[in-house]
């Protein structure tokens, strides 16, 4: 079930919890409150502050019916953006990325000997990060930051689904680092964590093969193959140490093991996603700022080009009037796709101007591709609609010259039909 938070009504009515944890498996809500209120007021106002308060009393009513019920349950709350001093975000500052993620259960499912090894298995990970990229010059992300895209394979993998196959996220080592065991009477976190860097080795080889120019290099594919396979390799020992000896899993000796094979599968991860943001997300200031001194000299030459034809075209009024005059009247026109047809430098400066516009949104950025394209296919259809009517205008002008010529025709003979008609009348009666 997906649903927008009717927080509010939760609230004051202090109802809704338990039927919708009654009668639903899964419940995706998003409540909208805080965004508005960050846009609207910023983050220090007084409102945000009552919003907020309000969102802590929903969230606890929710809580209280997870505890009523005998359903294994539990609560994911966290925020998909942060906000800057203004309310707006967006940008790739701390304030804006940076959001809370807060887990509730009303299962026991960790302890702190669990808690420990997972301390364990993140220090070692740290550890073997700091070394590769130092080694290799690889800006593998923070590893306790706990990307968004961490919550991919984390769901995924809690509710028994397969991983999403182009996801690169890494499963939330304290998810899955309960005391129970998974299948095969292995540690949970060390089976989830093996499924996740299968699915993420799988994508890069598909995507290496159905891609030739897929950019990587050489060293880092040999990297990533490398550290797959000595992952792969630490786990069959693994597996051969316990099958050789029934009792041999909670001994500390195979405990560090399984803590130190899981470590590789992080470290793999983490390698190859810092490797591909390097690839995918770079920005060159330099090439940037070009792109937009370029643009702005075109935006220039068209409106400069627009400016000179309705300098010329008008009588007076100054630019400003004469180019307000001129686009009134395209627009007014009869003709007016003919005429924007016409003067395509105006359709082109005007969908620049919208583009540039366009930019001061505080989202564009994340749906340029999606912006960029609907503007290019609405100037090409509506080029494409004026190209059909000038034709029809055209062909209509030419039957209407045709039947203009055959009237031009048919006059010189009938005026000189009148014309000697005239004439035979004006001529004297000669008297029999």
């Amino acid at each position: 079930m997906t649903c927008n938070f009717a927080g509010s009504a939760m609230v004051r009515k202090n109802v809704g919890a338990e039927r919708l944890h009654r009668d639903w498996d899964i419940i995706v809500a998003h409540g909208l409150g805080v965004d508005h209120c960050g846009h609207r007021f910023g983050p220090d106002h007084l409102a945000i502050s009552q919003k907020l308060d309000q969102m802590n009393r929903t969230i606890e009513l929710i809580v209280q019916a997870i505890n009523r019920s005998h359903k294994r349950t539990a609560l994911f709350v966290f925020g998909d953006h942060g906000m800057e001093t203004k309310g707006d975000h967006g940008g790739d500052g701390p304030h804006e990325v940076d959001a809370a993620l807060w887990v509730y259960s009303n299962a026991y499912w960790r302890s702190s000997e669990s808690s420990e090894r997972v301390a364990r298995v993140l220090e070692v990970t740290e550890a073997d990060l700091d070394n590769v990229s130092s080694g290799a010059h690889i800006a593998a992300p923070r590893l306790r930051s706990v990307p968004q895209i961490d919550l991919v394979p984390t769901l995924s993998l809690a509710l028994g689904l397969h991983v999403p196959f182009n996801n690169l996220g890494a499963a939330i080592p304290e998810f899955f680092a309960g005391d129970d065991v998974g299948p095969d009477a292995e540690w949970k976190l060390l089976a989830a964590v093996r499924v996740n860097t299968a699915q993420t080795m799988r994508y890069l080889e598909t995507y290496m093969k159905s891609t030739k120019s897929h950019g990587f290099s050489d060293k880092a594919v040999l990297a990533w193959r490398d550290m797959y396979a000595r992952a792969e390799t630490s786990y069959h020992e693994l597996r051969a140490l316990t099958a050789h000896s029934g009792g041999a899993r909670g001994q500390p000796e195979v405990m560090q093991f399984e803590e130190s094979v899981a470590a590789q599968y992080y470290v793999f991860m983490r390698v190859v996603l810092g490797t591909l943001r390097q690839m995918w997300a770079q920005f060159d200031a330099v090439l940037i700022v070009a792109g937009l001194l370029v643009l702005a000299a075109l935006l220039a030459a068209l409106v400069a080009v627009v400016v000179a034809r309705a300098w010329r075209t008008s009588v007076g009024g100054g630019v400003a009037g004469a180019v307000a005059a001129r686009s009134l009247g395209l627009l007014l026109s009869r003709n007016a796709v003919t005429h924007a047809l016409q003067h395509q430098a105006l359709a082109a400066a005007l969908t620049a101007v919208v583009h540039g516009l366009a930019v001061s949104s505080n989202s564009f950025m994340f749906r340029k591709d999606s912006v960029v394209l609907y503007l290019a296919q609405t100037l090409a259809l509506a080029l494409a609609l004026a190209v059909v009517k000038s034709m029809r205008a055209s062909m209509t002008e030419q039957q209407r010259a045709g039947a203009v010529c055959g009237c031009s025709c048919a006059q010189p003979h009938t005026v000189i039909f009148n014309s000697m008609q005239a004439v035979v009348a004006r001529r004297p009666r000669v008297n029999d």
